[in-house]
């Protein structure tokens, strides 16, 4: 296991987890309980971890990207790495690098997928949600988050994005 080993964030990682192996859809119980007992989720937080996954049914387009890492370097260029959770192993000539939880492009109400599995279509439009599962209060306001504007900058650049929605979502019971 990665990063901080709090019960907080361990069952913030086994939803990455969750969210990264989607694909377009659910998972089922059966792949929920192997993230949970990758992540040696038990008792009370196992209970929480399934009720979360669950409810990371957000209606996410079936063109979705999941769990995108992304540098960007001197030269403004954005390309794939590996690494997450603060770290990746980049070019040396990085300024940032993070992981996008979700990308999806619409036309309207209309998913579009991407052209060639990377490029938004003209007039389309990129979102980029950041997914979250704990308290708002715990969480810079969209306007002033720079998790959210780093990743709508990456998710834009590596596109081709003429327009770029950053979103925080918070998953609930009922989705997000």
């Amino acid at each position: 296991h990665f990063g901080n080993t709090s019960n907080a964030a361990t069952m913030g990682n086994a939803l990455h987890e969750v969210n990264a192996q989607r694909d377009g859809g659910a998972l089922s119980w059966e792949d929920i309980a192997a993230i949970a007992d990758k992540w040696s989720l038990e008792g009370k937080e196992r209970a929480v971890f399934f009720a979360r996954a669950r409810a990371l049914d957000l209606q996410i387009p079936p063109t979705a990207i999941y769990e995108l890492a992304l540098c960007m370097r001197e030269d403004g260029s954005v390309e794939p790495v590996t690494g997450g959770q603060g770290s990746y192993e980049v070019p040396d000539d990085t300024i940032v690098a993070g992981t996008l939880d979700i990308l999806f492009t619409t036309s309207g109400e209309t998913p579009v997928p991407f052209r060639d599995g990377r490029w938004c279509e003209p007039n389309t439009v990129l979102w980029t949600p950041d997914l979250k599962t704990g308290k708002a209060e715990n969480v810079a306001p969209i306007r002033h988050n720079w998790q959210a504007r780093v990743s709508a900058l990456l998710g834009a650049k590596w596109t081709g994005a003429s327009a770029v929605v950053p979103a925080i979502v918070f998953t609930g019971p009922e989705g997000g």
